[in-house]
This record gives C-alpha cells, sequence and structure tokens, in this order.
C-alpha cells in the first residue's frame, strides 16, 4: 500500500479512514458489524426526520452528526448515490453559514473537521470553501497551520 508522505494531499476520506478501510467498512457493514451498523443508520434517519440537533454542551459528543457522515461514506461506498447525498446534505445543512465551525461556534472541532473530511466529495467549491475558511482558525491554534495534513 502507498502511504501519502506530509506533502502528498490523497483523496477523502483520509481522516480516520481512507478508500481502502472504507472498503472494508462497507463489506462489513452488512456482515459482522450489521447490528452496529443498524444502530448508526437509526440515529442517521432520525437526523435525517429531525435534522442535526444544536450541540447544547461542548463536551457532548454530536452522535447524530457523525453517524450522517459515516453513513454518507457507507452508502457512497455501497453505490447508493442518492441516500448517501441525503446523509451528506444533512451534514452541510446543519452547519449552515459555517459559523458554528468557527472559534466561537460550538467548540466541536475535532468532530466538524472529521466530518468536513468525510463529506467533503458531497460539498460545492463553495460550501468546501466557506466551510473550509471557518475551520481554518481552529487548526492553526492546534498544528500552526490551517491544513489538515
Amino acid at each position: 500500500m502507498h502511504r501519502a508522505t506530509a506533502w502528498e494531499v490523497t483523496d477523502h476520506p483520509r481522516i480516520f479512514v481512507n478508500a481502502d478501510g472504507l472498503r472494508a467498512l462497507a463489506e462489513r457493514s452488512e456482515k459482522e458489524l450489521a447490528k452496529e451498523y443498524a444502530i448508526l443508520k437509526a440515529e442517521a434517519a432520525k437526523a435525517l426526520k429531525e435534522g442535526v440537533h444544536p450541540l447544547d454542551h461542548r463536551f457532548r459528543v454530536p452522535d447524530d452528526l457523525l453517524s450522517v457522515a459515516i453513513c454518507y461514506l457507507i452508502e457512497r461506498e455501497k453505490g447508493n448515490e442518492a441516500q448517501a447525498t441525503t446523509y451528506a446534505r444533512a451534514a452541510i445543512d446543519f452547519w449552515g453559514d459555517g459559523q458554528i465551525l468557527t472559534l466561537d461556534g460550538s467548540g466541536h472541532f475535532g468532530y466538524h473537521a472529521m466530518v468536513y473530511d468525510w463529506v467533503y466529495d458531497a460539498m460545492t467549491d463553495e460550501e468546501r470553501t466557506r466551510f473550509g475558511n471557518a475551520i481554518g482558525p481552529w487548526l492553526r491554534g492546534y498544528t500552526g497551520t490551517p491544513e489538515i495534513m
């Protein structure tokens, strides 16, 4: 397997899941991880119906946001493009104007950056720029550069 060097940008996703890992995850979602994936899909279905919930506490894990993002990746990998896009739009619509992603936003930078990476391919160029610019100051604060490496 080819490993990207620090200056190479690989295809999305690349945070915790890469293309090879995604193929395996999608296959396992129908086998040994079927029960767990059903739970994720139920959480994602609830988020599609009710919307992704605002983060009411800075230590709350945004389960519904993570659920729609991972369901996007898995369903896209399985070839279910229409369903996949619906999941991605739930995350993208939740971010709205991007203010929630800023230093003054929800305080859940790590989760948002991960979801940004996961739904990157579903965003328009304008959305990538808007949300990337909102996340950039967080990255500079943590890593000294506004780039996900």
